[in-house]
């Protein structure tokens, strides 16, 4: 509830349409108005997209994170907000059953970690690609000086995008679901391979 709890109130209360925002809800109008269920959180009654600096309210959000707040997590995989959750997805041509969400167990895994210019630096571990990417990322640029670089010209541009062309490779290639595939996580994180 207390973690919820700023989440609820911005919902409820609403708050100001940023510039990103607003021009993802006017790129991908169409795509929200063809789901009454989207438009209705995400478009303005008369169906066109908030533009920035406007007031947005979601308060099918507050309801839902309240419910979650005051009923419990359990909720989520067995209770009133489980069966509201696998009537929209099955409504929208999905399979999710309720025997599939009550059976979800929550698997722990240790993030990846790493440091970077003297600071630590965790990440999300398999089947997220996120931390290792960002861990092999940040070993890979540590052995150059960006500062001096400055951020808006060629050099530091073109070498931010080897490195990340270089991350995203292994990670089509070597990255998935470590209960599923084998993950060299290990050899991919390691300072060698940077």
């Amino acid at each position: 509830a207390a973690v919820a709890a700023p989440a609820i109130r911005l919902a409820r209360d609403g708050f100001e349409v940023e510039a990103f925002l607003a021009d993802s809800l006017a790129k991908y109008r169409a795509e929200l108005a063809a789901d009454p269920a989207l438009a209705v959180e995400l478009l303005r009654p008369d169906g066109s997209p908030y533009r920035a600096g406007e007031h947005m309210l979601r308060p099918a959000l507050a309801a839902t994170l309240e419910r979650l707040s005051h009923d419990g997590v359990e909720s989520f995989y067995t209770g009133a907000l489980a069966n509201d959750i696998v009537e929209a997805v099955q409504r929208s041509g999905g399979i999710l059953s309720a025997a599939d969400l009550a059976s979800y167990r929550v698997m722990e895994r240790a993030p990846v970690v790493t440091r970077y210019r003297g600071v630590t630096v965790a990440g999300m571990p398999p089947p997220s690609s996120g931390g290792g990417v960002i861990a092999t990322a940040l070993e890979i640029l540590e052995a150059y000086r960006l500062a001096d670089l400055g951020d808006d010209t060629p050099t530091y541009e073109h070498l931010v995008a080897e490195t990340l062309k270089a991350v995203f490779a292994d990670r089509s290639r070597d990255y998935g679901d470590p209960d599923f595939a084998g993950v060299p996580l290990a050899r991919l994180v390691a300072p060698t391979l940077a």
